[in-house]
Order: C-alpha cells, then structure tokens, then sequence
C-alpha cells in the first residue's frame, strides 16, 4: 500500500509545481529555477515508486526507504500548498481598496523574506530527496530487488483489473442460514412466561465478530409480529461503554428520538423510568463489552419496572453472563454458517448481476470452494463475494485461488479480520485511503456521510476530475464504493448526504490494522499513546484532565494534519480555554482537519490566523459570541461548521475573503443578525450555506444571493422583511435556478410598513424555488394569499410548515401534492378555511403520502372547507356528500382552534396518535367517534361543554358483547386534561382491553371511576392531578379503590407537584425552523 500512496502523492505535488510553475507571480520571481529542479527531482522519485511496486514486500530496508521517503514527500507536499495559500492570500489583497495596506503588504522587503524562507525549504526538500533517490540506487545495484522478486509472493497486492460502476442504493441485508436460530429466538420474544420472578427477561445473542449476531438481532426488531407484540422498542450500542449513565441515556435518546433532558444521573434515571415503566418493550444492546457485575446491577434495578413480557436482547462476542442477570438469561450461540447456506450467501452477494442466469461451472466450483474456507462467517464470505464479484473471467478467479492458504490459516485461528484484510488490499489506493482515515473516529462512532466526505476532500484524499463533477460527488461515489463493499454500514436502503452510517466493529479492527499507526493516532485517558514526527492524524474522545500533557505529547508531530476532538453527547464536554487554544494553533500550522465542537469555547484566538492550510474547521456547539476576522485569512477553508452556536451574532466582517469556502452550516445560530457587510457573491466556490440574513441597508444582499450558483442542501433566508419598502428588487434572486436546493425556509420578521400585505406578496412572488425542494417553511409572512407557484400540483414538496403568517386567508389546495408527508400550520390567525374545495364529489386523491398533521393556534378556523356557492347550494338539496378521508395519516395534533367544526375523515384502519385541545366538541366527536376502536393514543385537552367521553353515542351493546371475542381495541394510552364540565367516564370502559396508562388532570367535576375499570387488567399506570373530589374517592379505602387496586402504579399529583408536561407531547415533531 504505501508505495502505491506515495505514488500518488507524488503526482498530486508535481500537478501543483507544474500549475504553480505556469503562471506569471511576481512572488515566484528568483524561485521558479528551484521550483522547477524540484519538479524534476519529484518526477524522479515518482518513476522509481512506479518500479517499486515490483519490489518483494517484508524486506526492512525497503521499508525504511519507503517511510523517509513517506516523510519528505509530506514535507515537500506541504511546500507546494503553503506557496498555493500566500498566492490565494495575495490575490485576495489585491482586491481590497486600501491601497496603502496593499503597498505594504507587497513591499520588497515581504516578499523577500517570504522568498527566502522558501527558497531555503525548498533547498533542504531537494537535497533530502536526492539522498533517498541515491539509496534507491545502493538498492538497485546490489540486485536483490530483481533476485528476490520470485521468492516473495504477493497475492494480497493484486490490484483491480477494473471498476465496477458505484451504486446510489444499498442491498437490504437478508439472513440466510438463520431460520432455526429466528425462529427459536421469536417464540422467546413472544411469549410472556408469567412463572418467572421478574417482568423483564434476558435473550443474550452469542457469537464472534462477524458471525451474525446484529444482522439476526435487526431481522427480529424489525419482524413485523415482534413490532406489534411491543408497545415501545429501542436499540442502542454499547461498546466499552457500558456505563450506567451514558446507557441510560441512549436508551431514552433510543425510546423518545430526542436527547434526555439533563445531565444528573438521577433526572435520567426518572425519566427512563417514565417512558418504560408499566409498559412492555423491547430493548437490543448491542455488542456489549467490558461489563461488571456493579453496572448490571444499577441498570438491571432501572429495567425491570417494565410490564411482565419486556424482553432485553443483548449481542456479546462471549459465553459469559453476569450473575447478577445470570437468572434471567437465555443465551443462544450462533455458529458458523452450512456450506450450504455459505454459498447461497456467496453466490447471492458475488453473481448479485448474473442471477437468475446460470453460473459458469467452473466458477460456481471456485465460489464454493472459497466460500467454504471462510469458516461460515457471514462478514467474511460478503466481502469475499463482493471481492469476486467485479472479477468477469476464469483467469482473475484462478489468480485469487492463490490466497487459499492464507485464507485456510486465518479460518484456523478465527481471524476474521485478515480474511477481510483480503478485501481490503483489493480495493483501489484512493479508497484505501478513505477507509485508513476511518480508524481516527472511536467504535461505534456515528459518522455523517457529508462531513466524512468533506473531511476526504480536505486531506487531499480525492483525486479530481477534469469533468464536472464536484469534489463532493466524487467523494460520494468513493463512499457508495465503500458501502457496496459492506465496509460501511447504513440502516437506510440509500446513502444520502445527512444519512449517518456505522462500522461494524470487525471493520472497525481492520481499519485501525491496516492504518499506519505511526501517521494515525488515537489518544486514551491514560496517555497510553505514542506520538512522533511522522504522526500526521490524531483523535480523542474523552473527558481531558490537562490540555498542557496533551499539547506536550503531540509537539514531536510538528507536521499534523488532522486534530480531532470527539466527545461524546452523553458525556461531560471538555473545555478548551484561549491559552490553550492558542498554543495549538501556533504549534500546528499544517492542519487540514480541525475537529473543536462542544468544547465549551467562548473566545476564538486570533491565532486562528496562523492556521493558512486549514480547510476543514468544526466549531459547533460552542458558546462564542463572535469569530476573530483573523478567520477570514484562511483562504483554503472550505468548509466552517457552526451549528448550535446559539451565542453567535454574527459572521466575521470579511467573510467574503474565504475565497474557497464550500460550506458554511450555521443551523441553528438563531442570534446572527446580519452576515457579511458585502462582498458575498465573492464567495464563488459556496455549495451549502444554511442561513442567509439580509441586511439590505448595507448592501444588495438579493445580488449577492443571486450569483451563488451552486448552492445545495439547505438554504434559511431571514431578514425578508427589510424588502417591503423595494420589493421589486426580490427579482434580482433566481432561487429557482438553484436546482440543488432540496430545503428552503423564508422568515420575516414584523414591522411597521403600512402595507406589508401587498409588499409581501410581491417579495414571495419572486420567491419561487426550484420544483426540486422537498422541505419548504414560512414564517411571519404578512400577505393575504400566496403567489400561484405554491399552487404547482407538480412540486415534489414532502414537509410544509408555515408559522405566524398573521394575515394569511387563503391556502393553495395542498391536498394535490402527491408525496407531502408533513403538513404544519400554526399561528395563522386569519385563516378561517384550509381548502377551497370546488368539487366536493371529486375522486382524485386526497392527501395520498399524508404522515402527520399538526394544526396549532388558530382561533378564527371555522372549517377545512371553504364549500364554492354552487356546492353549497347542491348539500343544501339533501345531496349526500360525504368527505374524504386522509388514507396514511398517523398523527394528528390539533391546538387551541376553538372554531373549527369540520374535518376530513381519520382512516378506520388506523393506529394514530390523535391529540386534541382547545377544540369544539362536535370536531371532537365527529373525529374520534369513528375510528376510536382504531386508535393507539388518544389525548384531550381544554374541551369545552364535553361532559362525558365523546364516544358513548357510537358504544352500541352488540359492540360491548363483541369486544370479547373479537381482537383486542389497540387504545393503549389515554389522557384527559382540563375538561371542566366532564363528570363521569363510562361503564363500557373495560372494552379498551389494551389500555395501560390512564392519565385524569384538572377535571373537578370528575368524582368517581366506573367498576369497568376493574376488567382493564392491561392498564399498568394511573395518573388522577388537581381531582380532588376524585382523589379522595381512589385512595386506598376509598369508595373507588376497589375499581383500581389491581394497577401497580398509581400516582395522584397537585399542581405544585406536577411536572407540566404531556405523557404524549407530540409537538415536536414539527418545526422545520
């Protein structure tokens, strides 16, 4: 491998001399004779490594060559870049209009000693290389290159006899070879054996690295029968980190799809306890390691609160349980896979573009011959397979029968990882690189596939293309190569840009096997790590005692390139004062790669400044108020993260001097005000800017935006409201050219120009996106209707969200966009209907792709229909019209819209989760009564004049007869609040046979509980806040206490004991803002 690098690192510095050597700078004046030796030196070097890839591997001398030659190449390498950015910094220069400050900065005496200090290094470079080119030449001679190349076979440094065309998609994995394993495991899930002691139960899956364990553990969560046996299900990865604390939290993070709130190890544990207690679930901790008795202890205390039939499925490379859950455990060891059931594997993943056509003899003879020598692990044959599968002729299959030993000794001693080593040497250099680069982030790290391409662009890991693809496009075809190769792993069938993907852990192991542990280093809390002048690539991921020790330990590493701090979002961050902070950047000017998010930073040095290589800088979640303009020297940054820096305010003055910036992602940095002064259109290279501010008494903002041509992703425009006074300008922005915009979200603030109405319309009018995006929200919008682009039936919009956009009277009739998933109305305070529905008899489809809908704070809706004159006139003619029904919705969040009386119908086979508040009671019944015996979660809120459940009027006694022997009603969770006027519940309440928690809050007229509360044997919580005639009436002894006695969790709150919060808060699940 490393000649091969170094041969491309070769022609990558003669590509930049040879660039740098053909323009005409004045910088260059005395220094293009040595620049040009240089080259010439370099070219040399790079025909000897052509040579030395024939050379025998295992020879100590070669070796040594190699790594000094490794060392001066990154040297040289960093040279020619330095010379590239104090080209872009004096270009950049000669821009500004302060003539006087341009004179100085390019007096003679700058750029002597600039010339000089160069024309020294690159002295220093040349004579390096010609000492290593004459040991070349001592090796040569003596001829034990050419006399040994026989004696040494190299079957593992085969290289690719051609590519294989990168996929966008992923196969789904398929378990094959489990099925008895599957099915034994599934009765063990579903059954609930009330004979055990505890309610929860323990499956540990046991098996090698690779064997299977988590592709079986995925086929069961995912299994349809064990999705509806579970009420809740969660899936976390433990690792090392088997924690009480950082367990838990991913746990909660797992259950609720939000971080835990707090960070007390008491508040997570409460909170864990509210989501799982009483409830049956399912839990998968996967690859469990370096656990202790003490800590299954704590957590096993915190688990078993669950309802009887909560099972827990643990993966785990050995046989040994703790004995604390030792009991409780059912352990399955999975082997390795039939030859059988290894070739059906083999032959599916290596002929995946051959079947169902028949498969040349002698191959399918090879196939199973290899496929058998993988010792049944299913990790291995995949990446065997998909090895062989871009080999297309007997002779390149012969050729890899030649690693047969190899294979049958790491089969003998259960080496996984060499057999996968295998595929790796198979891969071409430039993904060998991409993969080495992974062993920097820790096991199990979630890595985000545009930031880890991002990262390859910086290091110079792509190789670029004379066409027009991107950096970042080449970068993903690199990434879906690694992907179809089963070297990364996604949960999702497609490998989009904000996806997150995994390593299994054995690909973990290989990837810090094969990465030179001299250039890629990993801190550990006990400083167990050695650092030299070679290390170009250095991470941690813990909480750090003393920066000092760490910055001493790296100053041998004068030439790193990549410093990364990964913490953990369960773990207490790190703080990085300016001290510090400083030094690191005065110590390593080479950086490409800076990783400083959630590191409590509150002052950026100025010494940024010194950091010119820079391009990839991640100060996320930090708590600056504002970045040094020194940031703005750095003219190779390409990509500057922010996000969740709520403290920043704004962007440094001159922004527009990073003339190579790619992305800049300030998501949610809700406090910038204004970006730039002017000057940002300069920012040509811009691919993705999520937040753009206007500030047009400043400059023309709407120009600037106009020529950033390449934008991609997401894109926030705030400030909108500073063009009602010359809303004709909005003109000047073409966002629907911008054909790579998949998220656009305008905002408008409120103001005092007397017609905001019509000066809005105008400015949304000119507004118009490309028909690509998918995500489009508004806010604080002023105009009465919306310009007739929204009403395009054509756009491929999934997500909607319009909020505070006071004025608005009209809607467009969304229901015509084929794939709107999420639909978000809140604060629309003028609304009065949704939809204008001219024919009400229409077949066409109502909202077909229709997830979740949230209506929020709309006190003057009266209906989702505005019915024309001549429908209304044909329903007041006793013409039957009845109103469409949403075919997918499963959420339902309607808030404080006491007008509305009309809705379209709930599907009957629903599962949904309906909440209502501050809505009329007709809406209610008309909206839950049909589909009530269809219904997961149901919760009512502030409605008016309900004085007894809504339902009763659809509870016929054929109905209550029939709940018994028909399957069971899906109502599980129940929650009345602030109902004034309800006083009784009905009798027929046992029929919600699933019913497990019941919550009763602030409904004083509500003085007893029905004796149907005894049959809901299901039910495991009740919650009775601020009822106090009802309070006393449930106490044990009380008149009701019979009713409930057989609920094992019973909790009565006051108002000042009271959290405040929904058992099922659904709102945040929207907002796009």
């Amino acid at each position: 491998m490393a000649e091969g690098i170094l041969l491309q690192l070769a022609g990558e510095i003669l590509t930049k001399l040879i660039s740098l050597l053909s323009e005409e700078y004045g910088m260059l004046s005395g220094l293009k004779d040595d620049l040009d030796q240089l080259k010439s030196t370099v070219s040399m070097i790079q025909s000897t490594l052509i040579d030395a890839q024939n050379w025998p591997t295992g020879l100590d001398s070669v070796a040594t060559w190699l790594e000094k030659l490794r060392h001066v190449l990154h040297d040289a390498e960093d040279l020619v870049d330095e010379f590239c950015a104090e080209l872009r910094h004096r270009e950049v220069m000669t821009r500004e209009k302060h003539a006087k400050k341009v004179r100085i900065f390019f007096s003679s005496s700058n750029q002597l000693a600039f010339n000089y200090k160069m024309a020294r290094r690159v002295k220093r470079i040349r004579e390096r290389l010609d000492v290593i080119d004459k040991e070349k030449s001592y090796l040569w001679s003596h001829s034990f290159v050419q006399g040994r190349q026989q004696d040494v076979p190299s079957p593992i440094r085969m290289r690719m006899s051609s590519s294989r065309e990168t996929h966008s998609s992923l196969n789904k994995e398929r378990v094959i070879g489990r099925d008895d394993d599957k099915r034994y495991l599934k009765s063990l899930l579903l059954v609930d054996d009330m004979s055990l002691k505890d309610n929860v139960s323990l499956i540990a899956i046991v098996g090698m690295g690779g064997i299977g364990k988590t592709t079986l553990a995925k086929s069961l969560y995912n299994d349809g029968d064990v999705s509806e046996h579970f009420e809740i299900k969660m899936w976390i990865w433990v690792s090392k980190q088997f924690v009480e604390k950082i367990v838990v939290k991913k746990i909660l993070e797992s259950a609720t799809k939000i971080p835990p709130i707090g960070q007390e190890l008491d508040t997570v544990q409460s909170q864990l306890q509210d989501v799982i207690g009483g409830k049956k679930y399912l839990l998968v901790m996967d690859e469990i390691m370096n656990e202790s008795e003490d800590e299954w202890k704590k957590l096993k205390d915190l688990l078993v609160v669950g309802k009887r039939g909560s099972k827990i499925i643990i993966t785990k490379r050995d046989r040994k349980v703790a004995s604390e859950i030792e009991g409780m455990t059912t352990s399955v060891t999975l082997k390795g896979l039939s030859e059988d059931s290894s070739w059906s594997l083999f032959r599916e993943v290596a002929f995946e573009e051959n079947l169902p056509k028949p498969i040349n003899p002698k191959l399918e003879l090879m196939g199973k011959e290899i496929s058998s020598i993988c010792g049944g692990v299913p990790l291995a044959i995949r990446h065997m397979g998909r090895f062989l599968c871009s080999k297309r002729c007997e002779e390149e299959w012969m050729s890899s029968l030649s690693w047969k030993k190899h294979l049958e000794v790491a089969q003998q001693n259960n080496d996984v990882a060499s057999i996968l080593e295998l595929s790796y040497n198979d891969l071409p250099l430039h993904l060998k690189q991409c993969f080495a680069y992974s062993s920097l982030f820790p096991k199990g790290h979630k890595l985000k596939v545009n930031e880890l391409i991002r990262q390859w662009v910086a290091q110079g890991f792509i190789e670029s293309s004379k066409g027009e693809k991107s950096m970042e496009t080449i970068g993903k075809n690199y990434f879906d190569e690694l992907c179809w190769r089963f070297f990364y792993e996604n949960s999702s069938d497609e490998n989009n840009f904000d996806d997150y993907v995994y390593m299994h852990d054995v690909m973990y192991e290989l990837a810090r096997k094969v990465a030179d542990k001299k250039l890629f280093v990993c801190g550990d809390i006990n400083n167990n790590y050695v650092v030299s002048e070679q290390t170009l690539h250095f991470s941690l991921d813990y909480k750090i005692q003393s920066w000092q020790d760490v910055l001493s330990k790296l100053c041998k590493a004068k030439g790193l390139r990549t410093f990364m701090f990964l913490h953990s979002p369960y773990e207490e961050k790190n703080e990085v004062n300016e001290a510090n902070l400083d030094e690191l950047f005065s110590s390593f000017p080479r950086l490409r790669v800076l990783l400083l998010g959630g590191s409590n930073i509150h002052v950026l040095p100025n010494s940024i400044k010194k950091l010119k290589l820079l391009r990839y800088l991640d100060l996320s979640e930090n708590n600056m108020k504002s970045l040094p303009n020194s940031i703005t020297e750095l003219q190779d940054l390409q990509t500057l993260k922010l996000t969740g820096c709520y403290a920043l305010k704004e962007m440094p003055r001159d922004i527009n001097k990073l003339v190579n910036l790619r992305h800049l992602d300030s998501r949610c940095c809700s406090q910038i005000t204004h970006m730039a002064p002017e000057g940002m259109e300069k920012l040509s290279c811009l691919q993705t800017i999520s937040l753009f501010v206007f500030d047009c008494t400043k400059t023309n903002k709407l120009r600037e935006l106009n020529e950033l041509n390449n934008l991609t992703g997401e894109l926030k425009i705030t400030g909108l409201q500073q063009l009602r006074s010359t809303p004709y300008e909005v003109s000047l922005v073409n966002l629907k050219g911008k054909k790579c915009l998949r998220s656009l979200k305008l905002e408008w603030k409120m103001g005092l120009y007397k017609h905001e109405d019509e000066a809005d319309e105008r400015v949304m009018k000119g507004l118009e996106p490309n028909p690509n995006v998918e995500s489009l929200g508004i806010k604080g919008y002023n105009g009465v209707g919306l310009p007739k682009w929204m009403f395009n039936c054509h756009l491929k919009l999934t997500e909607i969200e319009m909020v505070s956009c006071h004025r608005l009277q009209h809607l467009p009739q969304f229901h015509h966009l084929q794939t709107l998933k999420t639909l978000c109305l809140r604060d629309l305070r003028s609304l009065k209907f949704i939809d204008k529905f001219d024919n009400p008899f229409s077949s066409s489809m109502f909202f077909p792709s229709l997830k979740s809908l949230c209506l929020a704070n709309m006190a003057n809706l009266e209906g989702w229909w505005e019915l024309s004159r001549a429908v209304a006139g044909e329903t007041s003619e006793n013409i039957q019209w009845l109103p469409p029904t949403f075919p997918e919705l499963e959420i339902l969040d309607i808030y404080q819209c006491p007008k509305l009386n009309s809705m379209p119908k709930l599907p009957s086979s629903t599962k949904a989760y309906v909440s209502l508040c501050d809505v009329g009671v007709q809406l209610v019944i008309s909206t839950i009564g049909p589909v009530l015996l269809c219904l997961r979660t149901l919760r009512l809120e502030e409605i008016k004049d309900l004085n007894c459940l809504p339902f009763q009027q659809n509870i016929n006694h054929s109905l209550v007869i029939s709940s018994t022997t028909t399957s069971p009603i899906p109502l599980k969770y129940l929650q009345i609040d602030k109902c004034h006027d309800l006083v009784t519940l009905p009798e027929w309440i046992y029929i919600f046979t699933s019913l497990e928690t019941l919550s009763i809050s602030k409904c004083p007229k509500l003085k007893s509980l029905p004796k149907g509360m005894r049959r809901l044997e299901s039910l495991k919580r009740l919650c009775i806040e601020d009822c106090p005639r009802l309070e006393e009436r449930c106490k044990e002894g009380g008149e009701d206490w019979p009713n409930i006695s057989h609920v094992p969790n019973i909790v009565f709150f006051t108002a000042q004991s009271s959290s405040g919060l929904s058992l099922f808060d659904i709102s945040y699940l929207y907002s796009v803002f």
